[in-house]
Order: C-alpha cells, then sequence, then structure tokens
C-alpha cells in the first residue's frame, strides 16, 4: 500500500491548494486489488485567541454552519452551546468539530446568554465515549446581536472556566459580522495541555 498511497499523495500535493482531503484505502482478505476513496474536506476557519498568546481556534465549517443556523433560530436574544474538539499545546490551537446544543435549563437575553447545565455533564461524556475517548469539551460558544467583541462578564466568565478545569478553554463569540476567540491563560499554565 506504500506506494499507491505515495501516488495518491503526489496527487494531492500537485492539485490547487485549498481544500484538504481525506484518503482512505481498503482491500479485501482475498483480493490484490486496493481500493482507494478520497474526501474533499473544505478548510477550517481559523480564529485568533485573546488573551492566550499565539492560540487560535480552528472550527470546521460543518459546525460553523449549525452555529449560525443556532444564531438564526434565536435572532433576537444571545444563545449559544457547548464546543468539541481537541486541543494541541504544541501547535497552540484549539480544533472545533461538534457541538453540544444547550441545555433545556439555560437562558437567553438580548444581552446575556447563561449556559444551563441540565444533563450537560452526561452529555459531555456521552460524545467523550462516543468519540472513542479522543474528542473533549474544549470551550463554549455564544452570539452577541451587535458586531462587538468580548465584553467584561465575557473576559469574567473566561477567569472562571481557567480556574475550575484545565486549560485550554476557550470561548467563540459570534457576531453578526465576525468571530472572536477568548481565553484566560492562568499563570504558569501558557501553552496548557488536554481537553475537559
Amino acid at each position: 500500500m506504500t506506494a499507491g498511497l505515495t501516488e495518491q499523495l503526489l496527487q494531492e500535493l500537485q492539485a490547487p491548494a485549498g481544500e484538504g482531503c481525506i484518503i482512505v484505502a481498503t482491500a479485501a482478505a482475498d483480493s490484490p486489488d486496493t481500493h482507494w476513496f478520497r474526501q474533499s474536506v473544505a478548510p477550517f476557519a481559523v480564529v485568533d485567541v485573546e488573551g492566550a498568546d499565539g492560540w487560535t481556534l480552528r472550527i470546521s465549517p460543518r459546525v460553523l454552519d449549525e452555529i449560525y443556523a443556532e444564531v438564526a433560530c434565536w435572532p433576537d436574544v444571545e444563545t449559544g452551546g457547548l464546543m468539541i474538539g481537541t486541543c494541541s499545546a504544541r501547535l497552540r490551537t484549539v480544533t472545533v468539530v461538534d457541538l453540544l446544543p444547550a441545555p433545556p435549563d439555560s437562558k437567553r437575553s438580548a444581552s446575556r446568554f447563561v449556559l444551563g447545565t441540565d444533563g450537560l455533564k452526561a452529555a459531555i461524556k456521552a460524545r467523550h465515549a462516543e468519540s472513542g475517548a479522543t474528542l473533549f469539551d474544549v470551550g463554549t460558544w455564544h452570539s452577541h446581536l451587535a458586531d462587538q467583541g468580548p465584553s467584561a462578564l465575557d473576559r469574567k466568565t473566561a477567569a472562571e472556566l481557567a480556574a475550575e478545569r484545565p486549560p485550554p478553554s476557550a470561548l467563540l463569540i459570534v457576531t453578526p459580522a465576525r468571530l472572536f476567540g477568548l481565553m484566560h491563560a492562568r499563570q504558569g499554565v501558557a501553552g496548557g495541555t488536554g481537553g475537559g
């Protein structure tokens, strides 16, 4: 399979940049033939994270579509949810590949979103188990009705999250025009590891 994979990689490297690609090879036990499956992967959105030197949030297009759909369902109030993904201290990156919806006891108003807790721990544990223990709770997201970045309350929330759980814990703020990332870096743990 090595020669075949090399050919597949050379094809990918010669293609115009823009999208990524997942390449999977399969072979039947009773056949020498190898079948190649290719799936294009659209570029992730990259959001610089305020408060964490050099960290970025990388968000899958599918996740962004889900976020924007949720925001459209609540046009007059802030809404939000929990981000699921991985992080790399070496790359200083939090990668978001899934969401958990806001629990039913969440509170929405025109100036504030408070993520509820009803069933949240069980949902996080279930999603972690479904992923083969590879995906974690990496932070929260919420919307702002105006095109404004993190508020004093958002900064306070980031500090509280950093105090109660292993870093990093990112906050994503979605406004009508752009995305903002926020993380509170505790002393001595900038570049920390792990998920939630």
